[in-house]
């Protein structure tokens, strides 16, 4: 028997291509973000603080404090609020930028926050009052990071310009040297780490080019210089600063990791292997496990002194977020498929169960289906490739009925918001009703499929660029085809039932209404035709 990665203990739907979840620093709560707003939850009991907190644009940057009791919250129109958890009432005064909010923090005591804006500057405030503390941080360009120094006397920011500076957190005046961040050549979306130690003394910062540099709390460059092959460098310090993790985004399709010693800069004797690219890297909380999530959707965790692997966690898209609580008890990790997985870790936790792909005679079809999706109750497991599929009994790992032939070459399968149906998108699109096993087959080639929240309707689109709204128990076309002009990689219904949504290859985002009597007016099409940023790294 095959072994299967462990069951999450919840599964959080955030309804809508949310952003990544977010701990508080004790651990103890977190948020997600979605269509129907922000979610705050408990981690031991699982259950949500509340309702979800409306917002009226997209949430773009969040944080939590220590303790989980205020969060900060940044939008898409440069908007930022201070919201208390429990009661879910904004705290102070509105803060506000000229454009998106790109990255937030709160300071270790709790009592300034700084934010940053895609109209490169950053702000110091008050965090009970929402009071500006200073003048404007300015870069030339976009801020894309910002985080104050372990002490909180620093803060340190990342421009798109190619600079990371240093600030003082009192009175906001510019410190040392800028450092030059290596982005020649860099493709759009790679961001260069910075971090920094844990003592606050040493600061690492990524390129584009496969280095890594370090610098110390006044900017000035440390000796030694980390030189990895390939490009896009990623890397993350230790819990106690002593090694940095690091990888490179582009190097061939195989993710390769390595620990090196800060002052020796010499790496230690295991690397890390996977067959897709890593994206994420992180440490626990206590230095004895490594963190990495790569493009095969699974997060892994490794013994950080041997290198051997420990455990795998799957996932039915990119996973973009993956960091452990302070107690190392929990695991939280977000992914593309609209799900935030919280994982119990530890010698307490269930053993993993395995898939049976040999006693339920399936073992041929094992490296056909390198994929895997948890349905929305995670009662189910649904393993699939280009040319089929299989369902399994998620506690047991059990076979459930017959593998699921497929007609032509599956793109995306999607389940219904209660499990019964499944939508195969593929060159041949159909809609398999798993409660008696019977299908029917769809007009078009589909390349992705999205369920209303009711799972009524469902929204088909494809690479002709052409979308297709459908009724879920008949499977009649409820208004004529609309046709995007260009071709489809996602689609999306709103919360709500009223908009459909599709989102091109070139990058382009297309609203419609759902409503057939309402008149098709030209797609609208999104303020700024953003690709999705590159995941970020966790911090240790």
């Amino acid at each position: 028997m095959t072994r299967m990665p462990p069951i999450p203990s919840t599964l959080y739907h955030s309804n809508g291509n949310g952003m990544t979840p977010v701990f508080s620093g004790d651990g103890k709560v977190f948020l997600t973000s979605g269509t129907s707003g922000v979610r705050f939850w408990d981690t031991e009991i699982g259950l949500a603080i509340g309702r979800p907190f409306k917002l009226e644009n997209e949430l773009t940057a969040a944080a939590l404090n220590q303790d989980g009791s205020i969060a900060l919250l940044g939008d898409a129109t440069g908007r930022v609020r201070l919201v208390e958890v429990a009661g879910q009432k904004v705290l102070g005064r509105v803060m506000r930028h000229d454009k998106e909010i790109t990255s937030v923090a709160f300071s270790a005591q709790g009592k300034k926050i700084v934010t940053a804006s895609a109209d490169g500057t950053a702000r110091l405030w008050n965090a009970s009052t929402g009071e500006p503390l200073s003048h404007p941080l300015r870069h030339r360009h976009s801020i894309f990071k910002v985080l104050f120094s372990p002490d909180g006397k620093g803060i340190l920011t990342a421009s798109t310009d190619g600079t990371a500076r240093l600030w003082d957190a009192e009175k906001g005046d510019f410190l040392g040297e800028p450092i030059r961040l290596e982005m020649k050549g860099a493709l759009s979306w790679y961001k260069p780490d910075v971090a920094y130690s844990s003592d606050g003394k040493t600061i690492l910062a990524t390129g584009w080019n496969g280095t890594i540099r370090f610098y110390n709390d006044g900017g000035g460059r440390k000796d030694g210089i980390l030189f990895l092959k390939g490009f896009g460098a990623k890397a993350v310090f230790s819990p106690d600063g002593g090694k940095v993790l690091a990888s490179v985004l582009a190097e061939g399709s195989l993710g390769k990791a390595q620990v090196f010693n800060i002052r020796s800069h010499q790496p230690q004797k295991f690397e890390l292997k996977t067959a897709g690219r890593f994206f994420l890297l992180g440490f626990s909380p206590d230095g004895r496990r490594i963190l990495t999530a790569s493009g095969d959707n699974i997060v892994r965790l490794w013994d950080a002194q041997t290198g051997a692997s420990l455990k795998q966690f799957w996932h039915g898209d990119t996973v973009t977020m993956a960091n452990w609580d302070a107690s190392n008890r929990h695991l939280l990790t977000g992914s593309k498929d609209s799900f935030a997985r919280l994982w119990t870790l530890g010698e307490s936790a269930v053993d993993p169960v395995a898939l049976d792909w040999q006693g339920s005679g399936r073992d041929p079809l094992r490296k056909k289906q390198p994929r895997a999706l948890f349905s929305p109750d995670g009662q189910k497991i649904l393993t699939y490739g280009a040319t089929g599929a299989a369902l399994w009994d998620a506690s047991t790992g059990k076979a459930l009925g017959r593998p699921l032939a497929i007609q032509g070459n599956l793109l995306k399968p999607v389940f219904s918001p209660d499990g019964s149906q499944l939508l195969i998108c593929g060159t041949k699109t159909r809609l398999l009703d798993l409660t008696t096993g019977k299908s029917k087959n769809l007009l078009g080639t589909a390349k992705w499929g999205a369920f209303s929240a009711d799972g009524k309707t469902f929204l088909t689109g494809g690479e002709d660029g052409t979308l297709r709204l459908w009724e879920t128990q008949t499977l009649k076309q409820l208004r004529n085809p609309m046709v995007t002009g260009s071709s489809v990689a996602r689609v999306f219904l709103s919360s709500d039932g009223k908009k459909m949504a599709s989102l091109g290859d070139d990058g382009s985002l297309k609203l419609y209404p759902v409503d057939r009597n309402q008149p098709l007016p030209s797609p609208m099409r999104a303020g700024s035709e953003r690709r999705p940023s590159a995941p970020t790294v966790p911090s240790s």
